[in-house]
């Protein structure tokens, strides 16, 4: 595959407003249709989203990103037996860059979401929530870097053809089963590998174990709920997977550097505040 977005053509890409969120759609939820007008990448993280796009049904698998691009017709329509929790990264461009559309347009519509994108994703909902004008440079940056992360990982992905399809079926199985006590062996019995197999496999695609994922999983799922629901951190930790909510409140402290009670107080001012 050719270059796709590179340090030639990003600055070419005036955009005015990047934001960014999360959000959680209950069973047999719809959303549109609208008329896409920005950039944006969406992270499906549980659930399922079937896609219309300009009347074309699209399935889009958990655990994977979308870029969605100007133009065209969209209804989102969610999972009809579970939540279906995504985060999103919208750029709104200043003025079009036919080139650059037309070398977007040829990405593939979804890819499998990876470690740098959900990091990228966290930092820039985190800047997001800040609501400082200081901030608005920052995430533009952020917002490009995405932008241009995704076309890095087109390529890697084109030259490697795909993610082993074990690596798929363990990050669905984790996403589908988070909240049950999953160990390494039943990721493996999913897959058809070996134990050792499905953790080399992991390390030399996503540089985490299985069981690593499974945790950085959980734990983001915890802190989505303590930012945007009423549930104690009790129930939080054994919605999450977690046996006891000291340990759930320990390895959320190692992960973030504050505490479950801390990350719910900054959220709350941040909502009445704003």
């Amino acid at each position: 595959m050719d270059a796709l977005v590179g340090p030639e053509l990003l600055p070419a890409l005036q955009v005015t407003r990047v934001s960014a969120g999360s959000i959680v759609y209950p069973p047999g939820s719809q959303f549109g249709p609208r008329y896409q007008t920005d950039y944006q990448l969406v992270m499906l993280h549980s659930g399922s989203i079937d896609l219309l796009l300009d009347q074309h049904l699209q399935v889009i698998p958990p655990g994977h990103v979308v870029l969605l691009k100007p133009g065209h017709w969209e209804t989102f329509r969610f999972a009809e037996d579970q939540d279906t929790w995504h985060r999103w990264i919208t750029l709104t461009p200043e003025f079009p860059v036919p080139e650059l559309l037309d070398r977007l347009h040829a990405l593939p519509l979804y890819l499998p979401l990876s470690q740098e994108m959900t990091q990228l994703t966290d930092l820039a909902i985190a800047i997001k929530q800040i609501q400082k004008s200081e901030f608005n440079g920052a995430l533009r940056k952020l917002g490009l870097t995405a932008l241009d992360l995704y076309a890095a990982e087109c390529a890697h992905h084109d030259a490697s053809r795909s993610t082993h399809p074990a690596i798929l079926i363990a990050k669905a199985t984790i996403k589908d089963q988070y909240e049950r006590d999953l160990t390494i062996a039943d990721l493996a019995f999913t897959t058809n590998l070996s134990k050792d197999h499905l953790i080399r496999l992991f390390r030399r695609e996503l540089g985490i174990t299985p069981m690593q994922y499974l945790w950085n999983y959980r734990l983001e799922r915890g802190i989505e709920l303590l930012r945007h629901s009423g549930l104690s951190i009790g129930e939080i930790a054994y919605r999450v997977g977690f046996k006891t909510s000291y340990h759930f409140a320990r390895s959320i402290k190692n992960y973030t550097g504050l505490t479950p009670t801390l990350i719910r107080r900054n959220n709350w001012h941040r909502e009445r505040d704003g």
